[in-house]
């Protein structure tokens, strides 16, 4: 039952036609787009209304080819006679299998060969992660309550320079009954030796801040408070509060839920989330997906409903949120049962933008309006010494005595991808003091100073600043 969502925009898309002065708001508003069934060769006009068609062509043809085809499977398929394939080369004979070493790695008679396949070893267990058992229900899954699955997320949060891992649980009705152990998350510290240790109980991100445990759905991962350490925070199902996990800087987490405002609520079953600076103010906020799992759960007295609003939770700037998902937008406000979801500057216009799948329902292509008001800095980051897409790498900018930091991820959220390039809110400074990029792999570092805002900037390994894509008009 799971629902996916991934946002990977290009550089240099065309800007959202310009709305009209008078119909600005001074606050920022995510605006819900519905995205309509389109037919091939139909064409639309952009539109400059609130509710207008968003110009994503990339975006919607990777995301929404299941129903942009919804007719094909109507059509009877042209039948083709089959053709012999012309012989090409000299035939040698039959194709060998590879000879491989105790690893699997493809050998010859003289050594390793260069350019060999790549394979995936699963080390599970020589990790030390057969500790860890998912746990949601029973095997039979009886009940749809059973069926979620939980997040996990890659971080480093002791700051070692090695990946952490993050796996949250799901829960059981025995275990709730207190029939049964419960299930918990774990953290699993990085040894540096290819093995990892759960420290979550003494790091205090095992359980709630009561000492329950809790069925986790959706994570997300940032420096919120731009204190130099990674905090958490979980999702989970409904009568329960999410969790945020302040990280101590010294190896362990603070569960800081209510004291930071975000425990007001709890008649969600919560989804996707992530941190986004949606008002380019320099913090990053939250935001965070809804939606129960039964839909008959509209017509009995339980105080929940089916279909949910998003929420936002604004980052104050001195460890608090605020709930400002009244002020948002319809894009917010509208109800749906949500899953997945994920984040990134679609349009590229220097505000960060939000996908969401909903359950039986279309999706929602949320777009931040008036979040670029602020100024900003987005980074794409290509490894050369390190993986291609510099997963992992971290980066920092400085603007005075304000530091934030972030790293290229790979999946969050619940089981979705949000845009690799860094996106970093500067607020009214129109220069950035210092851009510092440690490298994966290697761990050096690369420092940039003076640079200008309201642009994006490619980063390559080892070569610098090789591309530079200027801000759009507001």
């Amino acid at each position: 039952m799971g629902k996916s969502a991934m946002l990977s925009p290009e550089e240099g898309g065309k800007p959202r036609a310009s709305e009209p002065q008078e119909a600005q708001n001074s606050h920022v508003e995510l605006v819900g787009i519905q995205l309509k069934a389109l037919r091939l060769g139909a064409s639309r006009k952009p539109r400059t209304a609130r509710w207008g068609f968003a110009p994503a062509a990339g975006l919607v043809a990777a995301l929404l080819s299941a129903w942009l085809w919804k007719d094909a499977a109507a059509q009877k398929p042209e039948e083709h006679p089959q053709q012999k394939p012309e012989a090409m080369g000299v035939a040698t004979g039959a194709p060998h299998a590879a000879v491989k070493d105790a690893l699997s790695r493809p050998i010859t008679a003289g050594g390793f060969v260069d350019g060999a396949p790549m394979v995936f070893v699963d080390i599970t267990k020589q990790a030390g992660l057969e500790k860890f058992h998912h746990r949601s229900g029973t095997p039979e899954k009886a009940t749809i309550l059973e069926t979620p699955g939980s997040g996990v997320a890659l971080l480093d949060y002791d700051n070692d320079g090695w990946l952490d891992i993050y796996l949250l649980n799901g829960s059981t009705f025995g275990a709730l009954k207190g029939k049964e152990p419960a299930p918990r998350a774990m953290l699993l510290h990085n040894n540096h030796d290819g093995t990892f240790t759960d420290v979550a109980v003494i790091a205090g991100c095992a359980y709630s801040e009561n000492g329950h445990e809790q069925a986790g759905m959706g994570v997300a991962v940032a420096d919120y408070d731009c204190d130099g350490w990674f905090d958490i925070f979980k999702t989970n199902f409904a009568d329960d509060t999410c969790n945020l996990y302040h990280n101590n800087g010294d190896g362990t987490f603070s569960d800081v839920t209510f004291s930071s405002g975000i425990g007001i609520n709890n008649q969600y079953v919560a989804w996707g989330c992530g941190f986004i600076d949606f008002d380019n103010d320099g913090w990053p906020d939250i935001l965070q997906m809804n939606g129960h799992v039964y839909p008959e759960i509209e017509g009995h007295d339980t105080g929940q409903a089916y279909k949910n609003p998003r929420l936002v939770y604004k980052n104050l700037g001195d460890g608090r949120f605020k709930d400002v998902s009244s002020e948002m937008g319809p894009g917010i406000s509208e109800r749906f049962s949500s899953r997945g979801a994920a984040f990134g500057d679609y349009d590229n216009d220097g505000d960060i933008d939000a996908l969401v799948l909903n359950m039986n329902d279309l999706p929602s292509l949320l777009r931040n309006d008036g979040g670029n008001q602020q100024n900003w800095i987005k980074i794409k980051l290509i490894g050369t010494k390190c993986n291609r897409t510099a997963i992992g790498a971290r980066v920092r900018v400085v603007i005075g005595k304000h530091a934030q930091m972030d790293e290229v991820h790979s999946g969050s959220s619940v089981m979705s991808q949000s845009d690799l390039r860094l996106h970093f809110g500067l607020g009214k400074s129109q220069v950035v003091d210092l851009i510092e990029v440690k490298w994966p792999t290697t761990q050096k570092v690369e420092r940039f100073t003076q640079v200008k805002a309201n642009q994006i900037l490619t980063i390559r390994e080892g070569s610098g600043i090789v591309a530079t894509v200027n801000a759009k008009t507001k």
